[in-house]
């Protein structure tokens, strides 16, 4: 995918021979293009959890922004997600550890860093699709605005975590005093 490019398709025939394998045995591993993807994302999010566990203390903004920064510096994830979901895959889940996520909304929530009138799911359905859509579509970005890599993602961060900020409660404004 990477040498030609995601559209043009990738075989397990492919695979085997660059991989120095016997197609057989890729064929018996894998099955199918989609299975060999899911697997590559398997391995990509297994490495990807062990440093959401060391951040997962932190609070909201500092944590987002922390994986914004990592999705940035390794945006294969986010493209071959991407793929699998817009070929149909329906085996693949795009948030395998929700009930977690979901768990650390809600302690966000209840700490006061997250407006607690804000669904949990939107919270982090839009929070990802920030993140996620940026790295997809990155280089494009980079090539229209004519910008160099380093100042579009240190700007596109700083918009970032501008919107998650806007994510805590607001305060309340007094009625005027008659």
């Amino acid at each position: 995918m990477a040498r030609d490019g995601i559209l043009a398709g990738i075989s397990l025939r492919e695979v085997a021979s660059e991989a120095g394998l016997n197609r057989a045995l890729v064929y018996q591993y894998f099955g199918s293009r989609r299975a060999l993807m899911r697997a590559a994302l398997r391995t990509l999010r297994e490495s990807r959890q062990r440093v959401l566990r060391l951040v997962r203390t932190l609070p909201f903004v500092e944590r987002r922004r922390l994986v914004f920064r990592g999705a940035i510096e390794d945006p294969v994830f986010a493209r071959v997600e991407a793929l699998l979901v817009l070929d149909g895959d329906d085996e693949l889940r795009v948030f395998p550890t929700l009930p977690d996520a979901m768990k650390d909304i809600a302690r966000y929530q209840e700490n006061g860093e997250i407006d607690p009138g804000l669904n949990a799911a939107a919270v982090h359905a839009v929070a990802m699709s920030a993140q996620l859509g940026y790295c997809i579509f990155r280089d494009q970005y980079i090539a229209e605005f004519a910008l160099p890599a380093e100042e579009l993602d240190h700007e596109a961060e700083r918009v970032f975590v501008r919107m998650l900020e806007g994510l805590r409660p607001r305060e309340e404004v007094a009625p005027p005093s008659s």
